[in-house]
């Protein structure tokens, strides 16, 4: 797969990468006449080759363009946030496998902070967008009370992950799965859902999962649900 660099707006013709770019572009030791792919998150991707090359300019000849659609389904990971770099580490793999909106939560238990601010969130979607072959960048959302996401609408399906293993798993509804196009994943914090917070999930008529039959940490869990439905889509 061509190396693949983000652009503002793709099109057919001459295009200049950003700085930031050209800097990839040099750490991947591309040259000019090799082939590369631009992209927007949104969608559009155009195929070219490199027809410039200096320490601070790339410049590409992009000669044709495709749009992909919105992939099926939209999943909407609501999930508390992790310590640390463990954030990071959520964002780009979630991205990897398909999130397509992530929002973070603050629970009642919650104890960590979400590293960075959102303009450093999306340089990480970018670059796990240009690894995996993602057309589509997920969108964020500054974190809120999971009280503000309680009062909000949303569509679809959503499910909560429950640490407890005598809840059902995603196997027995597949089929229901598959006909939904926008799905709401829930996840909590490493200490639990609150009884008030179980009891206003119910109410949101969210259905309880046992993503494992062991207790997964927050990010391993997001990874565990998006990866799950996404295997139900594909079989």
């Amino acid at each position: 797969m061509p190396a693949r660099f983000f652009v503002d707006a793709v099109s057919s013709g001459q295009i200049n990468l950003a700085e930031e770019e050209v800097y990839h572009v040099h750490v991947r030791r591309l040259r000019v006449g090799d082939a590369v792919d631009v992209l927007d998150g949104c969608g559009n991707i155009g195929h070219g080759t490199i027809i410039k090359l200096s320490k601070h300019q790339c410049m590409i000849d992009v000669y044709s363009c495709l749009s992909l659609e919105k992939p099926i389904p939209n999943i909407t990971l609501l999930t508390a946030v992790p310590k640390g770099k463990r954030w990071q580490m959520l964002i780009e793999k979630a991205t990897e496998l398909g999130a397509g909106k992530i929002q973070p939560i603050i629970y009642n238990d919650s104890v960590a902070k979400a590293e960075g601010d959102i303009g450093k969130w999306i340089k990480w979607t970018k670059e796990a967008c240009k690894q995996c072959g993602r057309a589509w960048l997920p969108e964020l959302f500054t974190p809120i009370s999971f009280e503000e996401w309680y009062s909000a609408a949303y569509s679809g399906i959503s499910f909560a992950a429950h640490p407890s293993g005598e809840w059902m798993t995603l196997h027995p509804i597949c089929d229901e799965i598959r006909s939904c196009k926008e799905i709401t994943f829930i996840i909590g914090p490493e200490a639990g859902f609150t009884n008030m917070e179980e009891q206003m999930l119910h109410e949101k008529k969210c259905l309880f999962v046992a993503l494992s039959d062991t207790i997964l940490r927050t990010e391993t869990a997001c990874w565990t649900a998006l990866a799950q439905i996404k295997l139900i889509y594909r079989t």
